[in-house]
C-alpha cells in the first residue's frame, strides 16, 4: 500500500496553512461581525426613533461586511505573504466592522447617535487603506528582491 502523505503533499500543506489560517480567521470574525449584525437589527426594530436611516446604515454595513470577507478570502494567499503587520490588521478592521452595528444598536449616544456611525464608517475606511498599502508595499519589496 503506497502511503498517502509523501512528501510533496507535505510540503504543499505546509505552503497553503498560512492562507488556511487567514481564511480560518476571517470566518471566525465574520461570525462575530453577522451577530452584532443581528443584535443591532433587533435593537434598531425595537428602538424608535430614526428608524429608516438607521436600517439603510445597517444594510450598508451589511453589504461592506460580506465584501470585506470575501476579498479576504479571496487575497489570502497575497496577505500571508505581506506579513504580520497585514495579519494584524485583520482583527483591528473586524473590531472597527463590529463597532459600526454597535453605533447603530445604542442610544447611550443620544437620540442622533447613530452620526457616530460615520466615524466609524472613516476609521474603518482607514484601516482597510492601510492594509491595502501594507500588502502594496510588502508586494514592491518582494519585487525589488527577485530581481
Amino acid at each position: 500500500m503506497p502511503p498517502q502523505l509523501d512528501r510533496a503533499e507535505l510540503a504543499k500543506r505546509f505552503r497553503n496553512q498560512g492562507n488556511d489560517l487567514v481564511v480560518q480567521v476571517a470566518s471566525l470574525m465574520q461570525g462575530g461581525i453577522l451577530s452584532a449584525a443581528a443584535f443591532s437589527l433587533i435593537e434598531i426594530l425595537r428602538t424608535p426613533g430614526d428608524v429608516v436611516v438607521r436600517l439603510m446604515l445597517w444594510l450598508m454595513s451589511v453589504g461592506v461586511a460580506f465584501f470585506i470577507f470575501f476579498r479576504l478570502v479571496q487575497r489570502a494567499p497575497l496577505l500571508v505573504r505581506a506579513g504580520g503587520d497585514v495579519l494584524f490588521m485583520v482583527p483591528v478592521m473586524g473590531l472597527l466592522e463590529t463597532m459600526l452595528f454597535a453605533i447603530l444598536a445604542t442610544n447611550t449616544l443620544g437620540p442622533g447617535g447613530w452620526r457616530y456611525w460615520y466615524v466609524a464608517a472613516t476609521l474603518f475606511a482607514a484601516a482597510g487603506f492601510l492594509a491595502g498599502l501594507a500588502v502594496g508595499l510588502s508586494r514592491a519589496r518582494c519585487a525589488s528582491k527577485s530581481v
